[in-house]
């Protein structure tokens, strides 16, 4: 019983100090953003839709920092096109030290084929699990789209997501409750 209550407790704190890794802070201006990182979301994406559009002014970006990390050592998730029911995002992944950065790229399942895709649509951050959700939608309603969930995999600036679950619906029906599953593949 000893081993099993150490095993617990163990792993309870494992927990407790995965989740206490990462401190997430809004990003409400260009200030919050390091000037290394602020050119390549402003020059560097071809992807990003409304490319002359100040988002500066609406971001509700997120940095996405990890303790063991130096300050500015962080994720940006960063807006890089005005406001609507669908606002893409990019990800940037900087490491001050090295002055390095690099885009995050994304697993996108369709059909047979899997691609990598650096721009994600109206993101949720979940800091418990260390996941991002998106929801690309074809209309306003939602009732069609892609939506996908991504993990994170381990708290460093060198790691990747991970696709843990995705759901695509072509027709627009107006249903929101009935997107067919597309990862894991379905047996």
């Amino acid at each position: 019983i000893l081993v099993l209550l150490c095993m617990v407790a163990f792993s309870n704190l494992a927990l407790a100090e995965k989740t206490a890794l990462a401190k997430v802070t809004i990003i409400t201006n260009d200030n919050q953003i390091p000037k290394q990182v602020q050119t390549l979301w402003r020059d560097g994406f071809e992807e990003c839709t409304e490319k002359g559009i100040d988002t500066s002014k609406s971001l509700n970006g997120l940095k996405i920092h990890f303790s063991k990390e130096p300050k500015d050592n962080a994720l940006y998730i960063i807006a890089c096109g005005g406001p609507g029911y669908n606002r893409p995002f990019i990800v940037i992944a900087f490491d001050a030290a090295k002055n390095r950065m690099q885009r995050v790229a994304f697993p996108n399942v369709s059909g047979d084929e899997i691609s990598a895709e650096f721009v994600v649509y109206n993101p949720v951050w979940n800091n418990q699990d260390m996941t991002l959700s998106t929801f690309g939608k074809d209309r306003g309603l939602g009732d069609c789209g892609q939506k996908a969930t991504y993990k994170w995999m381990f708290p460093k600036l060198d790691s990747r997501f991970a696709l843990v679950k995705q759901y695509n619906k072509d027709e627009c029906d107006g249903r929101t409750d009935n997107f067919p599953q597309t990862w894991p593949l379905q047996k």
